[in-house]
């Protein structure tokens, strides 16, 4: 049982990066984002004012402006806190690429790539409504990010005793081992 009593590691690194990677590993692309944005609303969930309960859109949006947007851009464009916030929302609630956000023109669509070269795509001469990410490109960036935000919260004397309390809130599981 080795991490078991580590919440830090038993949830973040071998629970949220872990199934992250394995789904990628296995091509299960689909499983693979709803995973990711699923990660990103539990660091939202770290990451919100100690009063607060429950996580709202708005703190998805900050927590993915401030940690992970910065590094998903190129000369061409910047994908937003808000576009990822609408593109897990068609993501976990329907599977798709739309969400109410894109259906009223407010965010842009996210198609996602794989394997290939480039990290980013849009051109709004083709399609103003749609930019391309490679899932590479969003799982590496949602690592590093992840890495950041627990860096900087345990280095803040204030959060870090709310982000230790949440962190033990988190999905904590226990290996099963085997009788040989």
């Amino acid at each position: 049982m080795r991490f078991a009593g580590d919440s830090l590691i038993n949830a973040i690194y071998q629970g949220i990066k872990r199934g992250i990677q394995v789904t990628y590993d296995n091509e299960c692309y689909g499983a693979c984002l709803i995973l990711i944005y699923c990660g990103i609303d539990a660091m939202s969930y770290l990451d919100m004012p100690p009063s607060q309960e429950e996580v709202h859109a708005n703190d998805f949006i900050q927590w993915a402006e401030r940690y992970l947007s910065p590094s998903l851009k190129n000369q061409a464009t910047q994908i937003t806190g808000e576009e990822l916030y609408s593109a897990r929302c068609g993501v976990v609630h329907t599977y798709t690429v739309e969400s109410r956000r894109t259906k009223g023109g407010s965010s842009r669509r996210i198609g996602y790539m794989a394997g290939v070269n480039c990290s980013i795509e849009y051109d709004p001469k083709i399609d103003s409504g749609t930019v391309m990410l490679r899932l590479e490109t969003l799982r590496d960036a949602f690592f590093t990010a992840i890495d950041k935000f627990l860096t900087e919260g345990y280095a803040d004397k204030q959060k870090q005793p709310i982000l230790e309390t949440r962190l033990r809130n988190l999905l904590n599981t226990i290996p099963y081992e085997k009788d040989v």
